[in-house]
């Protein structure tokens, strides 16, 4: 009798005692309760890890994929373009993207990872109306450069709010490599 009721039964505290049998109905609900719990649980993470993103956009100005963008941590950044929750063409309060942040800081890896991205969108304008070609020639980086004209989704029409094309960024920045090109 002592075996069946330790195969039987599990006891929580000394007053609720529910049948282990795995046919019983008890047993089915014990289950649907427990994998609810768990995708509660997953729900929460979800949540939590969105609220983190609002909170680090609030005191940072950017998103998470821009702050590892603009810290260079490439690993971080592989990650997170894997999960369906960022947006490779999101904007910061300056409006700057997360390749623009990587170009800041002219990290050739960073950048390549993000022009993965089938969905990139070479063309957005920050504050100043600059693209991120604006700000790869702004930064000299012939590696980034390359990187971006390959991709032949770089619009070399557009113009800043002071009027400037992206070859006059580049002649002003005298690197002739970057200025070349930018002609090509």
């Amino acid at each position: 009798m002592m075996a069946r009721n330790e195969q039987m039964e599990m006891t929580t505290g000394n007053s609720l005692r529910l049948p282990l049998d795995p046919n019983s109905p008890q047993s089915h609900a014990l289950q649907d309760y427990q994998m609810q719990l768990m995708l509660l649980e997953q729900q929460n993470k979800r949540r939590l890890m969105m609220a983190r993103n609002e909170q680090m956009e609030m005191t940072t100005g950017k998103g998470i994929l821009a702050w590892a963008a603009a810290t260079g941590n490439v690993e971080l950044v592989e990650a997170l373009l894997r999960s369906s929750r960022v947006n490779v063409n999101s904007q910061d309060a300056q409006k700057r993207t997360p390749l623009m942040h990587a170009i800041a800081v002219n990290d050739c890896q960073t950048v390549e990872e993000l022009l993965k991205i089938e969905d990139i969108d070479l063309n957005l304008r920050d504050d100043e109306g600059r693209t991120a070609v604006f700000h790869a020639a702004q930064g000299g980086d012939l590696c980034i450069i390359q990187l971006l004209t390959e991709t032949q989704k770089v619009d070399f029409s557009i113009r800043d709010c002071n009027g400037e094309s992206v070859q006059d960024i580049a002649k002003k920045k005298g690197k002739q490599d970057v200025v070349a090109a930018l002609a090509a």
